[in-house]
């Protein structure tokens, strides 16, 4: 549609871009290395300076509801607030049983402390696109403005296409970097080793090694290992298996590394919601995701991938099982190729222009 973005990010964190019509501005922020701020005043003053044709806001949605409601100027823009939240990450509703006090503190800060911005920003915002498939009903939870149905559009967060989209190059160098054999079902486990995740990634392990036990031709490629103690401890239990010459373990990757990593794999399981799952896809590979409601959406057919019963080893290693039987169809290259085309709808060029379009026709209809 021949637009032309500007991306607002914290100092330092900009990226070189081969597309001509993406410019980056560097944003005073503030904060730790890993989690910077961007303060609301900053970025109002960039927004007002630039006078953009629209917003697609992507950063908390407080920050979005604070600074938009004293800029008049910003207002009258037509604005896009993606808000994402996933129950699975955070606990929201202060009314769930057994939350103990330290869940139930942080269910109510996030009610009395980001609910009035939150409203704020969906009542400001011409379109509220929602990248889980749960996030209408969470943002319910904070008495969100009765008719904000109408500027709702359920997108997810889609996979960079230059990067992630499947290219059968990639998939043949990857595997023979890795030495992994043409027939060879290969299992992805792809997460953050934190304290967080590490319930998910010890459920598919045990899946995978047991599934090792009776096959030895499957293999499991693992990324996003670290130092720390519970990569330290993964470590060690995979060295002390007697199926730790069909892993392959990596460290945190840089993109186009990660990239390749996922075209080598055959299969990619996720037991909690991540963006690798729609880059898994988008290159091709069979989604084997937890049916805990935040990545089924993501799967259009049985084809493409399915779900497996949320936190259930026993469940999982049966589908295993049932995938391994049938490895000659996701090993086939006709059917990788049918898989990546029809996750394409999940890159973000696709989504994108989607959300453009959709929030031309809102603010021409509300303005």
């Amino acid at each position: 549609m021949g637009w032309t973005v500007t991306v607002l990010c914290p100092k330092g964190r900009s990226q070189s871009s081969d597309q001509s019509a993406i410019e980056f501005i560097e944003v005073a922020s503030y904060g730790l290395e890993r989690r910077q701020l961007l303060l609301e005043t900053d970025v109002a003053r960039h927004i007002v300076s630039l006078r953009p044709d629209c917003i697609l806001w992507f950063g908390p949605p407080q920050l979005f509801g604070l600074s938009m409601a004293r800029e008049l100027a910003v207002k009258a823009i037509p604005i896009a607030i993606f808000m994402g939240q996933n129950s699975r990450m955070q606990t929201f509703d202060w009314r769930t049983k057994g939350l103990g006090l330290k869940g139930w503190l942080k269910a109510s800060a996030y009610r009395y402390i980001r609910g009035p911005a939150i409203r704020k920003a969906i009542d400001i915002a011409d379109l509220v696109v929602a990248n889980t498939a749960e996030t209408p009903r969470l943002i319910g939870l904070y008495d969100a403005p009765t008719n904000f149905s109408h500027k709702l559009m359920m997108k997810p967060l889609g996979f960079d296409p230059d990067t992630f989209k499947y290219n059968p190059r990639i998939r043949t160098r990857s595997r023979t970097d890795m030495g992994l054999a043409e027939d060879s079902l290969t299992f992805l486990l792809s997460s953050r080793f934190a304290a967080e995740k590490e319930l998910s990634i010890q459920l598919i392990w045990q899946a995978f090694e047991r599934l090792a036990q009776t096959n030895e031709h499957v293999q499991l490629i693992v990324t996003g290992l670290d130092d720390q103690a519970i990569s330290k401890r993964f470590i060690a239990q995979v060295e002390t298996s007697s199926v730790c010459n069909q892993v392959h373990l990596h460290s945190f990757l840089e993109r186009s590394a990660l990239a390749g990593v996922f075209h080598a794999a055959d299969v990619a399981v996720f037991a909690r919601p991540s963006i690798s799952c729609q880059e898994t896809l988008g290159a091709g590979a069979f989604g084997l995701f937890s049916d805990d409601g935040s990545m089924d959406w993501l799967l259009t057919d049985d084809e493409c991938g399915q779900t497996f019963p949320q936190a259930d080893a026993d469940a999982l290693l049966g589908q295993m099982l049932d995938l391994q039987a049938n490895a000659a169809r996701l090993l086939d290259e006709r059917q990788r190729i049918k898989r990546a085309a029809k996750a394409s709808f999940l890159s973000y060029d696709r989504i994108i222009n989607d959300v453009l379009t959709r929030l031309h026709q809102q603010s021409s209809t509300d303005h």
